[in-house]
């Protein structure tokens, strides 16, 4: 009911993240929200990515759907970006995240193939998971509305995140959005259609 109170921040695949809690220990509560009818996505769009710690969601709202891949490690590519691209390689980069909403990706030039090998959907009421090291990507459409209630362990070793990017090896920074006011009230009243 007071939604327009909490902070937000759009992650760069597109969704809403609302922090609600960290236990040192255990790990941290968030809620994700994809609302219907927009989105705030990075340029580089939805992508292909793994997570450095295990979580577990429960969807609230809607269907929660993603892929899920195998990835095959092709070491560093030395052609064009047209030759990699027509072998279907992805450049492989790793992501630091700053407090702050900034995220940095960088990659050492190292190229994957990710083969599709399942899909899921996740009905509200439902958990799912998402073991360290497994990538995926949401496959949520635009006109659907999702909520996932999150829970994430402490990260696990030192290992980054990974995000899988076709584009050149070049560093990228970006910045995650705040979720304005006027941007809770909309999903707030979708919110409220739904429950």
């Amino acid at each position: 009911p007071n939604l327009e109170n909490y902070d937000g921040r759009w992650h760069p695949t597109g969704f809403m993240v609302f922090p609600l809690a960290v236990k040192e220990d255990l790990g941290s509560l968030r809620l994700h929200i994809w609302p219907k009818g927009f989105r705030e996505l990075a340029p580089k769009g939805d992508t292909i990515h793994d997570h450095a710690w295990h979580l577990a969601s429960r969807v609230l709202v809607g269907v929660y759907k993603d892929e899920l891949y195998a990835v095959e490690n092709k070491g560093p590519f030395q052609g064009s970006d047209e030759e990699r691209q027509n072998q279907h390689l992805l450049r492989v980069f790793s992501g630091n995240y700053s407090p702050g909403g900034g995220n940095s990706l960088t990659s050492d030039g190292t190229t994957v193939r990710a083969e599709l090998i399942g899909t899921r959907s996740i009905e509200a009421g439902k958990l799912h998971t998402i073991e360290a090291g497994v990538f995926h990507r949401h496959t949520i459409e635009i006109d659907e509305l999702v909520v996932t209630l999150v829970l994430d362990s402490p990260r696990l070793g030192n290992q980054d995140p990974r995000i899988l990017i076709d584009g050149p090896s070049d560093p990228i920074q970006e910045f995650r959005q705040g979720i304005t006011p006027e941007e809770k009230l909309s999903v707030k009243s979708q919110l409220y259609t739904k429950l």
